[in-house]
């Protein structure tokens, strides 16, 4: 779990994808997800409890679920 207004590395991505989060707030929080150049792979996006964001990774789709 990532604290509030805080960034770290996205479990799995060897340090190459930061996820940065917002408050947390009723449920729902904005997120973020860089790469370690600081190029913005997701843009921020508001999330609620077992919402997913999807992504393009090195040719792959990925998703990432709140």
């Amino acid at each position: 779990m990532v604290p509030q207004h805080r960034q770290a590395p996205l479990p799995g991505s060897n340090g190459w994808l930061r996820v940065h989060i917002a408050d947390i707030t009723d449920g729902s929080t904005v997120l973020r997800i860089t790469s370690a150049d600081g190029a913005v792979v997701v843009a921020s996006t508001t999330l609620t409890d077992r919402d997913a964001v999807e992504f393009a990774l090195a040719n792959e789709r990925c998703q990432l679920v709140e």
